[in-house]
């Protein structure tokens, strides 16, 4: 289970699970490894190639806008019904007199 307590009373991220420091909400990164039975977890920070390692207790699960909006499985929103031909020539804007603008 992702950031749940596991039986020997640490918490559990599993291998490619994104997570963030809990003291510092705005640095997001991908556990990448563990060490110590999950003691410890190898968390590559987003933005960069470095890796750092974090104690359990110091991550939480990374829940990203989208998701806890409702995830992606909503509806796209409609489009209009306007249908543009490519074949037909259209000016972009009206022709000024006087000169080009």
């Amino acid at each position: 289970m992702k950031g749940e307590i596991n039986e020997i009373g640490l918490k559990d991220f599993t291998r490619g699970e994104l997570v963030r420091v809990r003291m510092t909400p705005e640095i997001v990164g991908q556990v990448i490894g563990q060490r110590n039975w999950g003691e410890s977890y190898l968390v590559r920070l987003g933005g960069s190639t470095e890796a750092h390692w974090f104690k359990d207790v110091e991550l939480e699960t990374y829940i990203s806008a989208e998701q806890a909006a409702g995830g992606y499985d909503q509806e796209p929103p409609k489009k209009s019904g306007k249908v543009i031909s490519l074949a037909e020539r259209r000016s972009v804007r009206p022709a000024v007199a006087g000169g080009i603008h």
